[in-house]
């Protein structure tokens, strides 16, 4: 058995895949599959999934988490946002972007948490449709728009003078609703 902290065995895992090897990840995986957190698993497979090439694998993936008779999370839709981050595929975004109508009210921050994890997901692969969805339906909930949102799609657009998105980030923390 792997020894060692959850957290050491989701990083051995996320390690192979980055050196090359989804297969072996996958494998260990699911020798520590009870040791790390369900999130943390089903970030890892879908890297792993990726980094093999296996799209019709994640299309099944994402269609079983996004299916309309599922009541789905903003946490479910952060993850997979998350993952497009790091692997842009323009049609799982467009399908993330299409359940964003369907997520729960409950938390207003939890909520634009979550589309703007999406936006950021349109912005690597440069999408702009799919952010101005995004951005509307910040617009339509607080009724205002965060500064620092029209800071980051001009990053994502290549129109900001900034070449490092991390100076761009806390301005969205300075968020107020009108």
């Amino acid at each position: 058995m792997l020894k060692g902290f959850a957290y050491e065995k989701a990083h051995r895992v996320e390690q192979l895949i980055q050196l090359g090897y989804p297969q072996e990840a996958l494998a260990l995986l699911q020798i520590v599959r009870n040791d790390i957190a369900g999130r943390d698993f089903a970030r890892l497979v879908f890297a792993a999934y990726a980094t093999m090439g296996d799209r019709d694998r994640l299309l099944r993936e994402f269609s079983s988490l996004l299916a309309v008779e599922r009541n789905i999370t903003l946490t479910e839709i952060v993850l997979l946002a998350v993952h497009l981050v790091d692997h842009p595929d323009p049609v799982l975004l467009k399908m993330v972007d299409e359940a964003l109508i369907r997520l729960p009210l409950d938390s207003a921050e939890e909520r634009l948490e979550t589309v703007i994890a999406v936006f950021c997901a349109a912005g690597v692969q440069g999408d702009e449709d799919q952010m101005a969805l995004a951005r509307k339906l910040i617009t339509d909930t607080f009724s205002t728009v965060p500064f620092g949102l029209a800071k980051l799609e001009a990053f994502f657009l290549g129109k900001s003078a900034s070449t490092r998105i991390e100076r761009l980030l806390p301005s969205l923390i300075h968020f107020h609703s009108s």
